[in-house]
């Protein structure tokens, strides 16, 4: 683990508020799902919370970045974390707001994001595994569904999860 990982990890722990005090602003977008996030001094990595986008190289991959760039790229947002303050990949794993605005909600309502699936599992399947309530981002995914939006107008549009089995994910 990295001196850096370390200073974060402490700050995350003894400092839950931290982010949703302050605004950051978005200086990259990876994905649908992860971006970068600066306060002037320090450089984030972000997963937002709540949302599983189309991987990057699977169908509306770049669209939903595209989205998710239309919306916040260049804009301060603020950061709430839950418990589980990092993912497997030493992102902040946070829900992130533009104004009042749940921005990961927002992509689920618009079709470039699907809510987020423990294990790949339908909620409340490990509905243990959610640290945050996870009903809004259902709530939004349903609304995108019923309209047919974004990846929703595909007759069978492959969860993330399903496709990242499938191809075998690397860490990055």
């Amino acid at each position: 683990m990295t001196r850096f990982t370390l200073i974060l990890l402490t700050l995350l722990v003894f400092c839950p508020s931290l982010y949703a005090q302050n605004l950051y602003r978005v200086i990259k977008i990876y994905d649908g799902d992860t971006v970068k996030v600066t306060d002037g001094n320090l450089e984030l990595k972000v997963r937002l919370m709540g949302i599983d986008a189309p991987e990057y190289k699977q169908k509306y991959g770049t669209r939903s970045k595209a989205a998710l760039s239309d919306m916040i790229l260049g804009k301060n947002v603020s950061l709430v974390t839950g418990k589980r303050k990092l993912d497997m990949y030493n992102r902040i794993l946070a829900h992130v707001y533009l104004n009042d605005v749940n921005v990961g909600a927002q992509m689920i309502q618009e079709g470039w994001a699907y809510y987020y699936r423990p294990y790949c599992q339908d909620y409340p399947s490990h509905k243990n595994k959610y640290n945050y309530d996870p009903r809004p981002y259902i709530q939004a995914e349903i609304k995108a569904k019923s309209k047919g939006l974004g990846v929703w107008t595909q007759a069978r549009p492959q969860l993330p999860c399903l496709y990242r089995k499938k191809y075998k994910r690397k860490k990055h």
